[in-house]
């Protein structure tokens, strides 16, 4: 069954035109990087489908995220949560884990989007 689509910007792409654009993301592929979507002028209504890094989307406020591959805290690993901010300056969201009581820094390879 496909899951809900999340709506994400893109950032840092070499494709300059893209960034800070407004995409659609409807699922992770098995190499860990998003199927996106997004419409562009050229593509007669076609939206245009490519594959990104984590770090090259910013998710919204409230996506529900699961936490991977932290070093530091990995008794976090494999939480839920979601996310509160994303701060441009340090390239990392601000999180909050169910669970714990304060918010937390990680990098955007760290926060896997639940979309189911």
């Amino acid at each position: 069954a496909d899951g809900k689509v999340m709506i994400a910007t893109i950032v840092g792409l070499p494709a300059s035109e893209m960034n800070g654009r407004s995409c659609c993301i409807k699922k992770r592929s098995k190499d860990g990087k998003y199927i996106v979507l997004i419409q562009s002028a050229s593509s007669n209504g076609i939206p245009q489908k490519f594959k990104a890094k984590a770090e090259n989307l910013v998710f919204p406020k409230d996506t529900p995220i699961t936490v991977e591959g932290l070093a530091s805290a990995s008794h976090l690993n494999g939480r839920n949560g979601g996310i509160v901010s994303f701060d441009a300056d340090k390239s990392r969201y601000v999180v909050n884990i169910d669970g714990e009581p304060k918010s937390m820094s990680v990098k955007p390879q760290n926060v896997r989007v639940k979309f189911d």
